[in-house]
């Protein structure tokens, strides 16, 4: 079963036929999930598309965490 459009991932570079797929299960209020953030885009993300152009799709997935009471409500704002 397909997900519903607002829950579908966000792809961040790479093309929808890449043989590799990296995805990110990342909170949007979580700390932890803000450093992982942080080094994916400023390391990982350069590095994949100098070193292995068009070769692996990167997607983001908002991930909601329950002991972070704000993280439902950001996730449903458009």
């Amino acid at each position: 079963m397909a997900l519903p459009p607002q829950y579908a991932g966000h792809r961040l570079s790479g093309a929808a036929d890449a043989p590799h797929s990296l995805e990110f299960y990342l909170d949007y209020v979580c700390p932890f999930s803000a450093k992982i953030w942080n080094q994916v885009y400023n390391h990982v993300l350069p590095w994949l598309e100098k070193e292995h152009p068009g070769r692996v799709q990167v997607i983001f997935r908002n991930q909601i965490q329950p002991w972070h009471p704000a993280s439902t409500l950001t996730a449903e704002v458009k």
